[in-house]
């Protein structure tokens, strides 16, 4: 439930100060620049990329472009790319944001356990800023469905998911239903023959919305005649350049 600032006396205001995190003053002073009792300003540092981890107690280690980040006093970041090892919760994405501002360009997520509430999180700090997001030795819990994904990374371009890929049979319909139009590289790797268990319609239609490369990466316990026939199901004689394409990225 919102609660107005205005409602603060002077001294509360000054205590909230001292207790937000630098990313929760940053955020309050861009909301309310002029509002009295907040001050001192929060100064940002802005990097190109930032490596983020945390450890199995939580706490957060960072390095930004190359160099490891100071994350003692009231030292803050501003970055357009991050990538991000270890989140497992809400409370891991929280000890990321009270020290960075992610922007919104490029999002990499590694060995991180993937819920709908972590995605939420990003997409309301970014909106629809970001353009590049990759999955990769993630596990994605019953939340993190392809229609969460494509709802919070809706103008996204780029979208990688490597060893452990939560899109199965029809998952071309989330992308459908989501109206994705901007989308130029879709990629998935070490997948079972089940990502081939969708709609040729749907897939044409979704092709034909963009200037798209799909590239697939099947696991090695496939039956290469297994292949061929979805393959010959999902790109005929009418999607013949599109079949070649596939063929070369999946056998």
């Amino acid at each position: 439930m919102p609660f107005p600032l205005n409602a603060l006396d002077y001294g509360s205001r000054y205590r909230l100060r001292e207790l937000a995190t630098p990313g929760e003053v940053y955020d309050l002073q861009t909301a309310a620049p002029n509002f009295d009792g907040l001050k001192s300003i929060q100064t940002a540092k802005s990097v190109d990329d930032s490596s983020l981890s945390l450890d199995h107690s939580n706490k957060l280690h960072a390095y930004a472009d190359g160099q490891p980040c100071d994350l003692t006093g009231s030292n803050f970041y501003i970055c357009p790319s991050m990538t991000i090892y270890g989140v497992t919760s809400i409370n891991s994405v929280q000890k990321v944001l009270d020290r960075f501002k992610f922007t919104g360009f490029s999002i990499s997520f590694n060995s991180c356990k993937i819920t709908s509430a972590i995605l939420h999180m990003f997409f309301i700090k970014t909106g629809d800023s970001i353009r590049s997001v990759t999955f990769y030795n993630c596990t994605f819990d019953s939340t993190a469905t392809p229609e969460c994904i494509c709802k919070c990374f809706k103008k996204v371009n780029i979208l990688h998911i490597f060893d452990g890929c939560p899109f199965k049979r029809d998952w071309i319909d989330a992308f459908i239903n989501a109206e994705i139009t901007d989308m130029y590289q879709l990629s998935f790797g070490n997948v079972s023959t089940e990502i081939f268990d969708i709609s040729q319609k749907k897939l044409i239609e979704f092709f034909k919305r963009q200037e798209l490369v799909l590239n697939i990466r099947l696991n090695d316990d496939v039956d290469d005649s297994e292949v061929e026939s979805h393959l010959n199901r999902l790109f005929g004689e009418d999607c013949e350049d599109k079949q070649n394409e596939v063929r070369d990225a999946t056998l």
